[in-house]
């Protein structure tokens, strides 16, 4: 195949990086030529990575796919590659057109330079003129930056009841799971349906419709919705595209929910573990299953029953994000 380097009309030069020159090409310029192996063995070496006699293709790869011991430096090493790639480039062009001669230190001065501007910038958190000599500290630091938020079951309004659903997924099967409660925390249904083959959205908008049907049918009018599936949410509110999928599916629950004045909000997976059980129930099942009685649920479920009844608190954990994370986080 022809070398990209070709569009610039010079590549039979000879390149200005090595001590012996070479006819210049991507893969010498970029990878394999002594400043560009100079460079990327230096910067390897900080981060435990083998970069000689290894394709460009190769050596990006292994940048991008391992996993740093923390949020920090696995940015840090997403980013490396483009800039050295990019010093590169601009030292090459250098020579070419402007006779300037690259040095090695001058370059890993103006990478390094980078990488920490660009680290101070995507965490903007971190203790004020964080420098070079404090990023690498952190190389060896098995740090995972977590948050933690107090979340709980919310009982719906005196004489109302909530419908929470989910969907779960096992062996290429899927199936769903959902409850109804009245104001007080008390069950007064739940169900378990098996339902074959089928995505993991549509799965779970055939649990909310099914849960929602059963309400309609048994004269509950005052219900509230509540569904941890964030497009599900929004689909149903219409305030957002949805799968084709489930578009029948969705248009069915919006439907009801006008002829009833009902309402739909979303929730974390952590407030949702009844429905999520339930879900799970499923696949012990060869038909849908409903249960009227707290005696007869699963014995996962009754626990976690009385647990929301009771409004006890859980805990939300997540990783942060890049602007949430702090220097103490990493120290």
């Amino acid at each position: 195949m022809a070398d990209g380097i070709t569009r610039f009309g010079d590549s039979d030069s000879d390149c200005g990086c090595c001590r012996n020159p070479v006819s210049e090409n991507i893969e010498h310029i970029f990878n394999s030529g002594d400043l560009a192996s100079f460079i990327w063995n230096y910067f390897g070496n900080i981060f435990g990575l083998r970069c000689q006699h290894m394709s460009l293709r190769a050596n990006l790869s292994q940048w991008w796919v391992i996993r740093p011991n923390n949020i920090i430096v696995a940015t840090i090493m997403k980013m490396a590659p483009i800039v050295i790639i990019w010093v590169l480039w601009k030292a090459r062009c250098g020579f070419r057109y402007g006779n300037k001669k690259s040095f090695f230190p001058k370059l890993i001065f103006s990478i390094t330079k980078t990488l920490t501007i660009l680290t101070n910038q995507y965490f903007p958190n971190l203790k004020a003129n964080l420098i070079w000599d404090d990023i690498m500290s952190l190389t060896d630091k098995r740090v995972v930056c977590k948050k933690s938020k107090v979340v709980l079951w919310n009982k719906p309004p005196i004489n109302y009841y909530k419908l929470n659903s989910n969907e779960s997924f096992k062996e290429g099967k899927g199936g769903g799971g959902g409850i109804v409660r009245d104001w007080n925390g008390k069950l007064i249904m739940a169900f378990s349906i098996p339902l074959g083959s089928c995505s993991s959205n549509l799965a779970i908008a055939k649990a909310l419709l099914f849960g929602l049907q059963w309400c309609m049918e048994n004269n509950m009018e005052q219900l509230v919705l509540e569904s941890d599936s964030l497009l599900l949410t929004i689909g149903v509110q219409n305030q957002g595209h949805v799968p084709w999928q489930i578009e029948d599916t969705v248009a069915k629950i919006r439907q009801l929910m006008i002829e009833k004045d009902c309402s739909i909000g979303h929730c974390f997976r952590k407030v949702n573990m009844v429905a999520d059980k339930l879900a799970n129930f499923c696949h012990r099942l060869q038909q849908q299953r409903i249960f009227v009685y707290f005696e007869d649920t699963p014995k996962q479920v009754s626990g976690l029953i009385i647990l929301d009844k009771l409004q006890v608190h859980n805990l939300r954990i997540r990783n942060k994000k890049n602007s949430e994370v702090i220097f103490n986080d990493i120290i």
